[in-house]
This record gives structure tokens, sequence and C-alpha cells, in this order.
């Protein structure tokens, strides 16, 4: 769901904010798990993991077979897999190759073919299921299919591959081919790992993204198709969605001892008597007694014919309820 996505992007991100915490601030660590090296890995997995869910997120609606909508698909999930494949390669470092899970090194490879694969499928689908049409913005189809490479293939300029059906297609199969590539390079990676084999999920998504773009290079291909020994141009990405480390608030995080008490009085250095529980009843509304400093209060001048102090109360009994209510953090 989106409110799903949403709240997995914010986490995402605080976990990244935290890691990177603990990475600038505690340069000598008892493990290796603690290193920089370390934690700077797991800080580009978080960020990675955000990139995912804001593709998600985008798809959430439904993809619409059009032609800028195909454009910003696929230079938004080609920067996820831009985004793993630095996880990846940051975790073949030496000596961060010998820490990691191999699974987890395998599944950071597996989604960088998988969306650089989605991301020339949807190229292919831009070029070859849509025709410029005199109603058309030429120049706002141009400057869009500009921005889309870093270079076009020899031979042939923006324009003209947007006028001619022939090119159109053409530049669809290396499209097509390149998704083929990193759809079989997805499926082989993941084949070499047990972990990854036996997630059935994993292997259905890898499965169904290639069937896809192998029904659609079937469907195009011709034969003695020379021009397909041309690579594919890159596809450059870009993404709307700013993605940020969220720092650790250290000032609206609830101290989890904070029930004990002040830890200045309830502290292993002060010696302390169990619980008493003290039962009287006031006479004339007078206690019989006064309190002092705090928090807590402590029992201070006890009239030792009160109630009270016939009930058990002491001069410098500490007061750490009332009634049921918890006045460890109360004072005078």
């Amino acid at each position: 769901t989106g409110a799903g996505l949403q709240k997995a992007i914010s986490a995402f991100q605080k976990a990244a904010g935290v890691l990177n915490y603990l990475k600038e601030t505690f340069t000598h660590t008892p493990s290796y798990d603690m290193s920089p090296a370390m934690l700077s890995v797991l800080v580009k997995m978080m960020l990675a993991q955000v990139q995912e869910c804001i593709f998600e997120q985008i798809c959430l609606p439904g993809i619409q077979n059009e032609f800028f909508t195909l454009i910003k698909m696929a230079q938004e999930v080609v920067k996820v897999g831009e985004m793993y494949l630095l996880v990846d390669t940051a975790m073949n470092q030496a000596p961060v190759k010998e820490n990691i899970p191999y699974s987890w090194s395998k599944l950071a490879q597996v989604k960088s073919d998988h969306f650089r694969a989605l991301a020339h499928y949807f190229v292919a689908t831009m070029l070859s299921d849509h025709q410029l049409h005199q109603t058309d913005d030429e120049d706002q189809q141009e400057k869009a299919f500009c921005q889309l490479y870093d270079h076009m293939p020899e031979g042939m300029t923006p324009l003209a591959v947007l006028r001619d059906r022939s090119q159109r297609k053409q530049l669809g199969r290396l499209h097509l081919h390149k998704a083929l590539m990193y759809h079989k390079e997805a499926l082989r990676v993941c084949s070499l790992c047990t972990k990854l084999r036996n997630i059935e999920i994993l292997q259905e998504i890898l499965s169904v993204a290639h069937k896809r773009s192998l029904l659609k290079y079937t469907e195009q291909e011709q034969k003695d198709d020379f021009f397909s020994l041309v690579p594919a141009p890159n596809i450059l990405s870009h993404t709307n969605h700013k993605i940020e480390l969220i720092p650790p608030l250290f000032s609206n995080v609830r101290d989890f001892f904070e029930r004990l008490g002040p830890p200045a009085v309830f502290s292993a250095k002060q010696r302390w008597s169990p619980p008493r529980f003290i039962r009287f009843y006031c006479e004339d509304g007078l206690l019989g007694f006064t309190l002092k400093g705090g928090p807590p209060v402590q029992i201070d001048c006890i009239d030792p014919a009160s109630p009270a102090a016939l009930a058990g109360l002491k001069e410098g009994d500490t007061v750490i309820a009332v009634e049921g209510t918890d006045c460890k953090w109360l004072g005078t």
C-alpha cells in the first residue's frame, strides 16, 4: 500500500541516519560489524532500499503505456539499479567481502541486474509501441528523448529515430536484447545462492520479467538483423524524489530507564531496602511529618506519635508512590 511504502521509506532513511551516525561517532569499535567500512556499506544498502520503495510507490497506480511515462519510469528504475550496483561493488571490496553474508551480496547483484533490465524494457516498449503523430509535441518528445541517453548509436539522431518507424524498432530491439542479458544474469546469479533459490516470490518476479521481455523480443525479431550486434546505449538515471539520511533525534527519544527514577538516586551506588507499603489515616488533615528535597521527596521531621510513624514510616524514607501514582520524579 502507499502508506506502507511511505513508512518503509521513512524507516530505511532513519536506519541510514543511525548507521551513519555510528560510523562518524565510533572510530574504535570492538568488532568489524561496527567498523566504518561495514557501516558505510549498510548505509548504501538502506538508501538503495529507499530508492526501490520510491519506484514501487510510483508504480502503485499502474504504469501507463505512454511515451513520457515510459521514459520517466525507465530513468527512475535505472536509478534503483545504479544504487544496488554501488552496494554490490562496496560489498565485494576486501575486507568487507569476508564479513558480508553471501546471500546479501548476491541479492544486491540480482537487484541491480533486474532493475536495469526493467529500464531497457520500458525504453523498448516506448520505441516499439509508439509512433510520432501530427498531434504530438515533437519538440517535447525530442527533448525528453535526448535526456534519456549519454550518446546515440552511430548513424542515429533523436529526431530521426522519433520520425522513422524502422529506426525506432531497430533501437527498441537493441534495448530488448540488453534487457534479456540483464534478466539472464539476474536469474543465473540467483541460482548460485541456495537462500535466494528458496525465495519463491523472488524467483517468480525474475522469471515473469524475463518472459515478458523475451516475448516482446520474439515478436519483433527479424532475420539477418545485423544491427542487433550494436550495443544499446546506456540509459541516464533521473529522479524527482530526493532521498536523504534522517539523523537520530536523541532529544525526542524516551529514556529506557525513565521508570526507574532519577539515575543519581536510583543507582547501584546507593543502598536500598525492598519497597515497603505504609498504610495510615490522617487525623484532622495533619500528616504528622514534612517532606524535603526531590525528586523523589524524602520524609523529614516525623512526629513519633503520628499515625504514619506508628504505621512504620521513618525519617529519611524515600516516597516512590502514593495510592498507586508513581512519584519518583516529583519534588517538593
